[in-house]
Formats: structure tokens, sequence, C-alpha cells
């Protein structure tokens, strides 16, 4: 989820205490996306900040899903989490400077 959600979820503010409010009781990991500076996640108690690059935004619009589907198929094929995660944020900036 974005960081927003993160908030709005947990009643917490700031991503570190989201991630520890979504972590645990069975959840095993969660990741916080935080728009133009990257994301930040936490699986099996790893810890993971992605920064995202610098580049001019053209349009957001739908960055959020592509990192999510970036995210998703890195899950199905098991590929280790921080080439994932930075995968998923290279995916994203891609999203939002290609958009017209």
């Amino acid at each position: 989820c974005n960081l927003a959600e993160a908030e709005a979820t947990t009643g917490m503010k700031g991503v570190e205490r989201c991630i520890r409010n979504l972590t645990g009781n069975g959840t095993t990991g969660a990741v916080v996306t935080l728009g133009k500076e990257g994301l930040v996640a936490e699986v099996n108690g790893t810890k993971f900040s992605i920064p995202a690059p610098k580049v001019k935004v053209k349009d957001p619009t739908g960055s959020g899903d592509v990192v999510t589907a970036s995210l998703i198929y890195g899950e199905m094929l098991n590929f280790p989490m921080e080439q994932t995660f930075k995968q998923a944020v290279e995916d994203g900036t891609l999203h939002v400077k290609a958009t017209t």
C-alpha cells in the first residue's frame, strides 16, 4: 500500500511505525510505497529501503498498480526480495516517465 493507506489502516504516522504495525500476527511482510521516494518494506524481519531515481514525472497515474504488478511477478517467479523491490521501483519509475 502507499503511505497514506498505511497510515489510515494502522492509525500510525510515519512509514517505520506503519511497517512495524503491519507485520506480525501471521503477516510475514509489508511493503509501503513512497511515490518519488521509492519504497520501504520488511519481510521475515529483514528491512529494505529502495530509493527511486530522480526523474521528470509526466503523469503518476497508475504507477502504484505497476509497482504492485511487479511485486507480484517477482514473488511468483521466486526472485530474491531485494531484486523484486528494486525492479518494482524501476518499473514504477519507467511508467511515470512514459505516461503522457
